[in-house]
């Protein structure tokens, strides 16, 4: 009888363990708080994809898992990136990650090398210059905004008006420059994760109700995808913009955001005209 105590034991500690982990996951992965998080979570860690999302998760003892679709942002006709990944995204009860697996695609480079915030550099904005003078007049792109300082969102409004309307789905802002140890800066997409709130509420507003969701259970998860939930924290709290991703610009409007003193530089990421 002695003898079996310790493996009586070591059964019982493993049955205690599944049990607790079971619990964690049922309360941490709830469908509805999962769905938000970790649809903020994607998209934030792959600025490069336009990235839609199920309106359901899916809960099992094993994992909780939703559908997503994934279109990169430079796809084109002549580009070699695929124009639509499916798969799942999900969370074990090890709190294991699971994505589609998401390439590198042109703008990669763009963002690991990201200067907002950094000031002035008339060097960086001459070179922007030159890429939009070598546009057709009638050509369209997407571009990463860098800005000379970080601004609120009420300056960036102010600054920018008749430019462009932060509160679309064609405006999206980086809030930090690259740190916390992530390779891209922090990015944020609202209506990926609040379609219906993102073009009538403020996008900063919305970030920090994004993270408020995020707990300490989230931190494995978003490691995996190159994410310090710390850095996020610390954007929230700021609440600073330091660039733009803008989609489908016309070569007139860019120009006239690269006039504008708070503008580092303008980084094209794509260019097309209507027959693209």
């Amino acid at each position: 009888m002695i003898r079996r105590r310790p493996a009586r034991f070591a059964i019982t500690a493993i049955v205690l363990a599944i049990l607790i982990a079971e619990i964690v996951h049922f309360i941490a992965d709830e469908p509805q708080r999962f769905r938000e998080v970790y649809r903020g979570a994607v998209q934030t860690a792959y600025p490069e994809y336009f990235i839609e999302q199920s309106s359901h998760a899916r809960i099992d003892p094993i994992s909780t898992e939703f559908s997503m679709a994934a279109l990169p942002y430079g796809s084109g006709k002549n580009d070699q990136t695929p124009h639509d990944i499916l798969g799942q995204v999900s969370v074990n009860v090890i709190r294991r990650v699971h994505t589609p697996p998401l390439p590198d695609t042109k703008m990669t480079a763009l963002l690991r090398s990201f200067n907002g915030g950094n000031g002035a550099d008339e060097t960086a904005k001459a070179r922007a210059k030159n890429a939009l003078d070598d546009l057709s007049e009638n050509a369209f792109a997407n571009a990463i905004i860098e800005l000379t300082t970080p601004l609120s969102e009420q300056q960036l409004t102010n600054g920018f008006a008749g430019s462009f309307e932060i509160q679309s789905d064609a405006v999206f802002l980086f809030l930090s420059g690259r740190a916390g140890g992530m390779k891209k800066p922090v990015y944020w997409r609202a209506c990926a994760v609040y379609a219906v709130d993102c073009k009538k509420r403020s996008s900063v507003e919305l970030y920090r109700r994004w993270v408020s969701r995020i707990t300490w259970l989230d931190r494995i998860g978003f490691m995996q995808l190159g994410l310090n939930v710390d850095q996020l924290q610390r954007s929230a709290q700021e609440g600073r913009i330091y660039g733009l991703l803008t989609y489908g610009f016309s070569k007139p409007t860019l120009v006239e955001i690269l006039n504008h003193p708070e503008v580092r530089a303008i980084r094209i990421s794509r260019a097309w005209e209507f027959d693209d």
